[in-house]
């Protein structure tokens, strides 16, 4: 009786094993594939509102009276250093800040290389070519 149960074991596994295979071929080893996917996500995001106040002020500072321009240009300048800080901005701000320092009227040939370079380097940083220009007359509110 013993040997009838040995071999009935036997060939229950063999055929829980026959069944378990899906080729004809029961030499074929199993193999499995692990597949993943991989999701990237790119955020593309507009200007700070901190760096769109200030265009705003670099803008409407084309329309003003020269004696009241560094008005504008201070609130620019104060609008960028509350943005994030990157390099390009730090120059932003120090050039604003130096066109607020030079005179409304008669610069000096020195003075007025440094305006125009300034509003050359800021026009620019906030995408506006030539708003100061004078050869042209720019002025923009938006």
């Amino acid at each position: 009786m013993r040997k009838l149960g040995v071999w009935a074991a036997v060939f229950a596994v063999a055929g829980v094993l026959a069944g378990c295979s899906n080729s004809p071929n029961s030499n074929t080893k199993a193999t499995t594939t692990t597949t993943s996917a991989t999701t990237t996500t790119t955020t593309t995001t507009g200007p700070s509102a901190a760096f769109t106040a200030a265009k705003a002020q670099w803008n409407q500072g084309s329309c003003a009276a020269s004696a009241v321009q560094g008005q504008y240009w201070q609130t620019a300048a104060t609008d960028l250093q509350t943005s994030e800080s990157q390099p390009a901005t730090a120059t932003a701000i120090a050039d604003l800040k130096q066109l607020i320092t030079l005179p409304d009227m008669g610069l000096t040939s020195t003075q007025s290389n440094e305006f125009q370079s300034d509003v050359q380097y800021l026009d620019g940083f906030f995408d506006t070519p030539g708003l100061y220009s004078t050869a042209t007359g720019n002025c923009s509110t938006g």
